[in-house]
């Protein structure tokens, strides 16, 4: 047996240290690796969108999902945590696990684009980070609700800010140019 201590981050404001969150059996888990694209010069880690860090996922004995982070960078150590189902589910996805997809989660989506009958764009691309913590509640809440993790984003976001789904945004006001 090859024990695999797990941390979970810490309140950023605690001044803490990463702690103790649970422990698995390396050697009777499932590991997946990640998948890499080759940039011309070197392997880029789809995972992490670099030559020098590392993904990979393991499902446990017991089911669970591991994510571990490996660096080439000498003097760095493994970080392993646990992982949402829906976290599992797009990592999986976007390194060519299809067929572990179809295995722990149900069939995959058709492809889905402007061109393919997909929905049209909403409103411009946003790009927010969120602690592991609060992404996996968002994935919760979608699988729940049978939403995708942007769906329920806006949702949530609707809800917080008093704005019924899918109505109109109001427009700023018209101001004149003339004689400007």
């Amino acid at each position: 047996m090859q024990r695999v201590n797990v941390y979970a981050d810490p309140d950023p404001d605690s001044g803490e240290g990463p702690r103790l969150a649970g422990w698995f059996d390396l050697d009777r888990a499932t590991r997946f690796g990640e998948d890499r694209d080759f940039d011309g010069s070197n392997w880029i880690s789809r995972a992490t969108g670099s030559q020098w860090h590392h993904q990979y996922l393991y499902r446990t004995a017991q089911g669970r999902w591991v994510l571990e982070h490996t660096s080439n960078y000498q003097g760095t150590l493994d970080l392993w945590e646990f992982v949402t189902d829906g976290q599992a589910r797009e990592w999986l996805l976007a390194n060519g696990h299809d067929a572990a997809v179809r295995e722990h989660f149900g069939e995959v989506e058709a492809e889905a684009g402007p061109n393919l009958g997909g929905r049209p764009e909403i409103g411009p691309a946003v790009t927010v980070r969120l602690p592991r913590h609060l992404l996996g509640l968002v994935d919760d809440h979608a699988k729940t609700h049978g939403l995708t993790r942007a769906e329920a984003v806006r949702r949530l976001l609707d809800q917080a800010l008093g704005v019924e789904v899918g109505c109109a945004p109001r427009q700023p006001p018209v101001t004149s140019t003339q004689g400007a």
